[in-house]
């Protein structure tokens, strides 16, 4: 069906530039005329022309360029629609871009990591679906390759024509017929009333009460009743904009299902903004176990995996499941990701992570030092609360740090309030890299940096300060392992 070249739904050049066109034109129209009939009664252009007679010309064709501006922006996007096209010839897609900065790209459909489908409000109005494809590129694991907005029912065309060459592509080590033989089994399945429950035991709650804190403790030292008054509205204000972010990520989180089969992983969910995510079992190169405070209060957890072509965009987060309890959450590991079970020994934090906590206290300290000058109250009591807050924060911190490695992965836990645990295969680590100070070398210890082929979130993972020679034992690891990202992997 895509043998020949295709456009995307002329919907596109509304999606991406229908807030800046609007805006432009309402401004513009503003500064013109007075009312909605302005532009129909003749005094009114007297008026205007008027008024460039008389060398005021700036207000005439100050509303009339962002006019101008907002059609040419229109003619311009409508020009590029018709001239972006793509296609797919063979085992390869293809997309043209015959413009003036033009552009060919040739992908093999082999190379793909992931094709997605999605759809907001404005897309479920008109029709329309958003097809995401996405390759094995550390260069733009960051942000999503390649988008493109059709009919629904030709979005949900292009992603399954897409999979299925890229399944016969795979030869011998992916057979189709078998996949198709088995049914998806349902790993995980949350209503409203789990995603309402995900998002509430997510808010960060210590840096909450910590920002509070900061925008209160000003007003009640100075004892100033409208000064509080006001922090009160302010934090008020932040807790009703908190709450309206917990609802819209409820709805979109709404309906969660997991499911798995010889493919891979298949995630569904959303009410206002459905999503859909498939990804092959060789694509997962990361998985992170989160335990923010509320979830550990009440023994909860949720995993994320890291994933090309998940977690590119905002509110896009690679879950392979929401809260659900630590037994549910290492049975849903064992079936999904198996491969991130470890199994190695559990080191605890070096005593670098004390001087490391005390010298970050003190670089901290010294920016408070400027409230010295002025003639408030209490101001030295500020100073000796940035320290030992600082000290205190950051020594919890390091000493809830511990790692573990086997001979096929590594694993690293941190986080004291919040806690987040992350588990990686040596053969997915694409580069690590050791760091030590004048402050702790003497120690022998350094901290640990890895980075595997995965979005901004998850590319980069810091595992902490510990001995330097589990780090040299990790290193030697991750080189005896060959680079597995390309290769297909089979539960």
């Amino acid at each position: 069906m895509f043998e020949k070249p295709t456009r995307n739904h002329i919907s596109i050049i509304a999606e991406r530039l229908g807030a800046v066109i609007v805006f432009l034109l309402s401004m513009g129209y503003s500064q013109v005329f007075r009312s909605k009939t302005d532009v129909f009664k003749p005094s009114v252009w007297r008026e205007l022309f008027q008024k460039a007679e008389e060398r005021q010309i700036y207000i005439l064709f100050g509303g009339l360029a962002l006019i101008l501006l907002s059609i040419i922006i229109i003619i311009v996007s409508f020009l590029r629609w018709r001239k972006t096209v793509f296609f797919i010839k063979g085992d390869n897609f293809v997309y043209e871009r015959h413009t003036m900065n033009a552009r060919l790209t040739t992908l093999p459909i082999e190379n793909i990591a992931t094709v997605n489908a999605e759809r907001n409000v404005f897309e479920r109005l008109v029709g329309t679906a958003k097809v995401k494809i996405d390759i094995n590129s550390a260069s733009t694991a960051g942000k999503t390759d390649f988008v493109f907005i059709l009919r629904a029912d030709k979005a949900e065309q292009l992603k399954n024509e897409l999979l299925a060459i890229k399944r016969r592509c795979m030869g011998d080590q992916y057979k189709e017929e078998e996949v198709s033989e088995k049914p998806r089994k349902k790993i995980a399945h949350f209503d409203y009333k789990g995603a309402l429950r995900h998002k509430l035991m997510s808010l960060p709650i210590m840096s909450m009460l910590t920002s509070y804190s900061l925008i209160l403790i000003a007003p009640i030292f100075t004892r100033n009743s409208d000064n509080i008054k006001k922090a009160l509205i302010s934090v008020g204000v932040i807790l009703l904009t908190r709450l309206a972010n917990v609802v819209w990520g409820t709805l979109n989180l709404g309906d969660y299902t997991v499911e798995c089969d010889d493919a891979g992983v298949h995630i569904n969910y959303g009410m206002m903004k459905k999503s859909a995510y498939n990804f092959g079992y060789e694509k997962i190169n990361g998985l992170v176990i989160k335990r923010p405070l509320l979830a550990r209060l009440f023994g909860y957890c949720s995993l994320e995996v890291a994933v090309v072509g998940m977690g590119n965009e905002r509110n896009e987060v690679p879950l392979l499941c929401l809260m659900v309890k630590e037994a549910q959450a290492q049975e849903i590991i064992k079936q999904c990701v198996p491969d991130f079970v470890p199994e190695g020994q559990v080191y605890k934090y070096s005593k670098a992570g004390i001087v490391m906590a005390l010298w970050t206290a003190l670089k901290r300290t010294v920016f408070s030092l400027p409230v010295l000058f002025f003639n408030i109250n209490h101001k030295y009591l500020i100073c000796g609360l940035v320290f030992g807050i600082s000290f205190v924060t950051k020594l919890f911190e390091y000493i809830s740090q511990s790692i573990s490695y086997d001979g096929e992965r590594v694993m690293y836990t941190k986080g004291f309030f919040d806690r987040k645990t992350g588990i990686l295969r040596f053969a997915d680590v694409q580069r690590m890299r050791t760091r030590t100070n004048f402050l702790i070398s003497g120690m022998n210890a350094a901290n640990l940096n890895m980075t595997i082929l995965s979005s901004g979130s998850f590319r980069s993972h810091s595992v902490g300060f510990f001995d330097a020679e589990h780090f040299d034992k990790v290193a030697e690891l991750v080189v005896s392992h060959r680079d597995t990202s390309n290769d297909y992997y089979r539960k």
